[in-house]
């Protein structure tokens, strides 16, 4: 495979057996495995991630996050370096048309939208399981130490605030709106019925992430509405591709 590498992909390393976890990279992890890409995984820890995705020049976030983050990659074609997970796609798409994918459309928006309605509400059930059930050493310290900041207390007492007494069921409204967008075309499993569009992977990478994090709140989700079912199964065959 390294004969022929298109793209470089840094993600952030589970501890041993290492393999993808976050949500941002496995949108483009997603996209890259449905495209059969060639490309490879720098996996690059939290302390990493400043000194080496900035010695590739790519200008830091300025949204109010931190200044670097996963995931990146590389074209090998002209050593072109891109950061963030929207932007990282639609370059793919416009490097890599062949089985399109499209990036922006109104049902992303929609996505996105509903997702940011039920994600908070649930953050405490996930955020500290990453340190606790995921990351290796150095990077445990480091989001331990960095989220503690964020959130002006310690991750763990933080995870004691909860969104009401049972945040999954405080949830369920919004993950039910969710899954009535795809109700809208159901003629496949896909948002835009039989078309895959990265609104799809937006969706899968958090249901990843969730189930990684939190079993039993995944298959609540699933339990929620069979679209999320169909369309989890839709893309297994693209989240095989996980620890290279």
């Amino acid at each position: 495979m390294a004969d022929n590498v298109e793209v470089t992909l840094y993600d952030i390393p589970a501890r041993p057996p290492v393999f993808c976890w976050s949500y941002n990279p496995w949108k483009v992890r997603l996209l890259l495995n449905y495209k059969q890409i060639p490309y490879k995984t720098q996996w690059t820890e939290y302390p990493d991630l400043a000194p080496v995705i900035s010695a590739l020049n790519v200008p830091p976030n300025d949204d109010g996050n931190a200044a670097y983050t996963s995931p990146a990659v590389v074209f090998h074609s002209d050593k072109t370096a891109i950061m963030e997970s929207r932007k990282i796609a639609a370059e793919i798409e416009k490097r890599f048309p062949s089985k399109p994918v499209p990036i922006e459309t109104p049902g992303r928006e929609k996505v996105v939208k509903a997702l940011q309605a039920f994600f908070p509400k649930v953050r405490t059930e996930l955020i500290p399981n990453v340190p606790r059930n995921v990351l290796p050493e150095r990077s445990k310290e480091y989001f331990e130490r960095t989220r503690s900041e964020t959130f002006g207390m310690d991750i763990y007492e933080w995870e004691k605030i909860k969104y009401g007494e049972k945040p999954w069921e405080a949830c369920e409204g919004d993950i039910k709106e969710l899954g009535k967008l795809y109700h809208e075309d159901e003629s496949g499993p896909f948002l835009e019925g039989n078309e895959v569009t990265f609104a799809d992977f937006t969706v899968v990478g958090i249901l990843e992430f969730i189930r990684v994090l939190n079993k039993p709140g995944f298959d609540r989700v699933l339990e929620i509405d069979t679209a999320f079912v169909k369309l989890y199964d839709a893309c297994k065959p693209w989240l095989e591709r996980t620890s290279y």
